[in-house]
């Protein structure tokens, strides 16, 4: 059972409520479909596997449980998805979590990479395949429903070293 404790933030003057809620336990199919899916898309470039970081893993879920949907600002490289309805399929949720990151290849515009600043963006793709990034942790976390239900699924991976330099090519 989870536990379920409502706090609330201030920010900007508006008052808004934000639930803080127990990551999900990732299994191991989970964790193997993270870095698949990371890793198929770094053999596409040529570059070398991500391993599993137990630390970032760990770190995403802290972070993530907070249901706030912005970046954490930490020490880590990171990408955020989220969807609805709530998916308890958590193999295929981390599947297509990195798949949706993935996608932005297509605007990937080489050699100036004017795309990790612009938009549409291909941020969360050269996060993924950042050559110098040699580790990642993930974790899932089932926020309660929100107005506009965008936390039903919200997945976040930390990325060790961290990547996107502006001004740097990925790979």
């Amino acid at each position: 059972m989870r536990l379920l404790k409502i706090v609330f933030i201030v920010c900007t003057g508006l008052a808004a409520s934000y639930a803080l809620t127990d990551p999900v336990i990732l299994t191991a199919a989970d964790i193997k479909a993270f870095l698949e899916t990371h890793n198929l898309a770094r053999k596409a470039v040529g570059l070398k596997d991500l391993v599993w970081n137990s630390t970032l893993s760990a770190s995403s879920g802290t972070y993530g449980s907070q249901c706030s949907w912005a970046h954490s600002l930490g020490n880590y490289g990171e990408n955020l998805y989220a969807g609805y309805p709530i998916n308890t399929n958590h193999t295929a949720l981390a599947a297509s979590a990195v798949k949706s990151w993935v996608s932005e290849k297509a605007v990937q515009d080489p050699p100036a990479w004017k795309c990790m600043t612009a938009s549409p963006t291909c941020g969360h793709y050269t996060q993924v395949v950042w050559r110098t990034t040699t580790s990642v942790g993930c974790a899932a976390i089932h926020c309660p429903q929100t107005i506009n239900k965008l936390l039903a699924n919200y997945v976040l991976c930390q990325y060790w070293p961290r990547g996107n330099y502006i001004g740097k090519a990925p790979y």
